[in-house]
C-alpha cells in the first residue's frame, strides 16, 4: 500500500497513457467503419446500368439496356468495340440510343431494341457468332464520379441449347388470320 502512495502520479500517468491510446484506438476504428458504411450505402444507392442479348424463343434477339439500380442514370453512353451493324434495314450502330445515348435512365428503366433473328448473324470461319463488347459510362444523378461498367455480349452462349418455345400474342394472331382464312 506504501508503494502505491508513493507512486501515485506514476500510476496516474500510465493509466492516462493507457485510456488516451483506447481512445484513440476507437477514434480509428469508428472512423473505418463510418468510411465503409458510407461506401456501402454509395453501392446500394448508385444507379447500374446494364446491357446484355436477351434471347427469345422466337430467334429474336433483343439489346436490353436496364437501370437496375435505385437511383437515376444520367449522360449513358455506350462504346461498342464492334459496331453493331443488325438489323440491316435499320442498323443500331447508326441509330440514336448508340451514338447519341441516353440523357436520363430512372431505377427499372429498360430499353430493348431488336438486333437480329439469331439464324440471320452472320458466323466466323469457326462457325461462331460475333461477340461484342461495350463499355458503358455514366454519372449518378447527385454528380459525382463517372461509373464504367464494360459487358460482352455474346450471342454464343445460347445457341445449340435446346428451348421450349413459348407461345406469344404474336402468335395468337396467326392462329386466328389463319382461322379466317380457312372459313371464308
Amino acid at each position: 500500500m506504501e508503494w502505491l502512495n508513493e507512486n501515485q502520479g506514476v500510476i496516474m500517468v500510465a493509466l492516462t497513457a493507457i485510456y488516451a491510446f483506447t481512445t484513440i484506438w476507437i477514434l480509428i476504428a469508428n472512423r473505418k467503419t463510418v468510411k465503409e458504411a458510407r461506401k456501402t450505402r454509395e453501392e446500394e444507392n448508385r444507379p447500374y446500368v446494364i446491357v446484355f442479348f436477351e434471347h427469345k424463343a422466337n430467334g429474336i434477339i433483343n439489346l436490353v439496356i436496364k437501370n437496375t439500380g435505385k437511383t437515376l442514370a444520367s449522360n449513358v453512353s455506350f462504346n461498342f468495340d464492334t459496331p453493331l451493324p443488325y438489323p440491316r434495314s435499320h442498323p443500331l450502330k447508326d441509330s440514336n440510343l448508340i451514338k447519341d445515348g441516353i440523357p436520363s435512365m430512372p431505377p427499372e428503366y429498360e430499353i430493348r431494341a431488336m438486333v437480329e433473328m439469331m439464324n440471320q448473324l452472320e458466323k466466323d470461319s469457326e462457325g461462331k457468332y460475333p461477340r461484342y463488347k461495350v463499355e458503358v459510362k455514366y454519372f449518378p444523378s447527385s454528380g459525382g464520379a463517372k461509373y464504367n461498367e464494360t459487358f460482352i455480349l455474346d450471342p454464343n452462349i445460347e445457341s445449340m441449347l435446346l428451348m421450349v418455345r413459348e407461345l406469344e400474342i404474336h402468335d395468337l394472331a396467326k392462329s386466328v388470320d389463319q382461322l379466317v382464312k380457312q372459313n371464308r
